[in-house]
């Protein structure tokens, strides 16, 4: 019987990079899921990871966030909690209300353990400690380097991950405990002209990947088509936990729905803040009336992906000047960053012509607004891209409880 949870994530591990270290070492043992991040800010997607919802329901954007005390988590799902970080006194702490930083060794049981690993985190070089710009002024160009730390990184965080997993075989508790490898977002190598991640969301910086070790996925073979999504996390750990609990996520057990019909939602709150940091000479711009948040919404299927950046003109102008020339973790040199302003457009699309671009549109709006499953299957008669087999009646009862616990979560944010 399984009653614990142990959730891995490597900070900044991309698709491509951490299927090649899982594929090699679990073989055919586990499936491998190609995962949509909900966003490519590690408090954003790691709410989502924890709620089950997408960033607009459960409003964390930055490090400033509080998640709302209403809205059900993983950790109120288990008696004993913790969520283990590198650094005790790391921000993410107070954004999810300061859960406890429990050792697995001596964390009771029934339990959940969510651990987020900074080993795949720039600088790739750990003898820089915590300082990525001294490290990308040394490497400068030298993407190959940067991608070789980058590689042993990612073998240094699997290596942390078989630690974990020992300490669960040592206990004599790994046969009931449901085992989760995944990341918050991925990471751009040099791709585009940048290295680090944040703006654009592209696919380096949008696909991770999941592995669900569990009695009930032992064996299955890899899933080389379709897509997850991080909201997905938390109702199949809850099915294959065979909990009685009333729902209130958006994702779907992806052991039982089919991942090929999919529609996966990023949405990154980038926020004027960072154009404060261009230097004292423009600070004047950022109180502007003229200057509102970025935000970079994307949907991702599995053929393709439409990415909208909303934002004012003048604003995305000074975010190109920030993100290409002032930001010190993504300089690069002159070349490739001129090559960078092809894909910083406002509206990137990418094997989606089959759908007009007015549909992609209505999509993203829909995922803006509204709580959503979001299946594929009715996109092409309409904007309600709700469908499941959970019958009308509980579709509106669920989207009646997500829109309330939204109302309430605003209450209390206003309130503080």
């Amino acid at each position: 019987m399984i009653k614990n949870v142990l959730i891995y994530i490597s900070d900044s591990l991309r698709w491509d990079y951490g299927y090649k270290i899982l594929k090699d070492n679990l073989r055919s043992y586990y499936p491998i899921f190609k995962t949509v991040a909900q966003s490519v800010i590690t408090p954003t997607s790691l709410a989502s990871i924890l709620t089950g919802l997408n960033p607009p329901r459960h409003g964390v954007f930055c490090f400033f966030d509080r998640i709302s005390p209403i809205l059900p988590t993983f950790f109120d799902l288990f008696p004993n909690i913790s969520l283990y970080l590198d650094n005790p006194h790391d921000v993410i702490y107070k954004v999810f209300n300061d859960p406890p930083r429990n050792d697995l060794v001596t964390l009771l049981e029934p339990f959940i353990y969510v651990e987020l690993s900074a080993l795949t985190h720039m600088p790739y070089d750990k003898t820089y400690g915590e300082d990525a710009i001294s490290y990308l002024k040394e490497r400068g160009s030298n993407i190959s380097q940067i991608r070789n730390e980058y590689k042993n990184c990612v073998m240094r965080s699997y290596e942390r991950f078989l630690q974990l997993v020992k300490v669960l075989k040592k206990r004599g508790i790994k046969d009931s405990t449901l085992i989760i490898f995944t990341s918050d977002h991925g990471e751009f190598l040099g791709e585009y002209g940048f290295v680090g991640h944040t703006f654009p969301a592209l696919p380096e910086a949008v696909y991770v990947p999941t592995v669900i070790i569990s009695p009930l996925t032992e064996g299955r073979a890899y899933f080389k088509h379709g897509i997850i999504r991080q909201v997905d996390i938390l109702p199949t750990a809850i099915a294959i936990l065979n909990l009685n609990v009333l729902p209130w996520w958006e994702g779907v057990n992806i052991l039982e729905e089919s991942s090929q019909h999919l529609l996966g939602f990023n949405y990154t709150v980038i926020g004027r803040e960072k154009i404060s940091n261009i230097g004292k000479k423009l600070e004047f711009l950022t109180n502007l009336d003229v200057w509102k948040d970025i935000i970079s919404s994307a949907i991702y299927s599995e053929n393709g992906y439409y990415i909208n950046l909303h934002c004012s003109f003048p604003l995305y102008l000074a975010l190109l000047l920030y993100e290409l020339f002032f930001r010190p973790k993504r300089k690069l040199p002159l070349k490739p960053s001129f090559k960078a302003l092809t894909y910083c457009r406002r509206k990137i699309k990418y094997k989606v012509d089959k759908f007009s671009e007015e549909f992609w549109e209505k999509a993203l709006n829909y995922f803006e607004q509204n709580p959503t499953f979001g299946f594929m299957n009715n996109l092409k008669v309409g904007t309600d891209i709700i469908t499941r087999s959970l019958g009308k009646a509980k579709l509106r009862k669920k989207v009646k409880r997500l829109k309330y616990f939204k109302l309430k979560s605003n209450e209390v944010r206003n309130s503080q």
